[in-house]
């Protein structure tokens, strides 16, 4: 966040503890019965404000799965050009599957 500034900086920060704050409540209650504005009153904004983030309840799931394809696309693109597309997915997928039990671990830490 270096050379960002401090409003663009806000904005970020709130985007994500929306998305922590759903992705929690999400595992707590289930999709179908966290409502936005539970979301919004746990972060402490406006419906209005979670909204302006993420135009549908939908788009919050979204988040972590995004996140996930936008790594996997910077991994492949990371391994030697020389390196067959199926060499290169399977080490990808290794690193990606020790990564995913770090992530694992932190979020139970995380959500009790």
């Amino acid at each position: 966040m270096p050379g960002q500034n401090l409003r663009t900086r806000k904005m970020q920060r709130t985007r994500e503890d929306v998305a922590r704050t759903a992705v929690r409540l999400f595992l707590a209650q289930g999709y179908e019965r966290t409502t936005v504005g539970q979301i919004a009153d746990a972060v402490g904004v406006s419906q209005r404000t979670v909204f302006r983030y993420f135009p549908a309840k939908e788009d919050l799931v979204l988040v972590p799965l995004t996140a996930s394809g936008d790594a996997l696309v910077t991994a492949l693109r990371s391994r030697p050009e020389e390196e067959s597309p199926m060499c290169a997915r399977r080490s990808e997928r290794s690193s990606a599957l020790c990564r995913r039990a770090a992530h694992t671990v932190s979020m139970r830490r995380c959500f009790g």
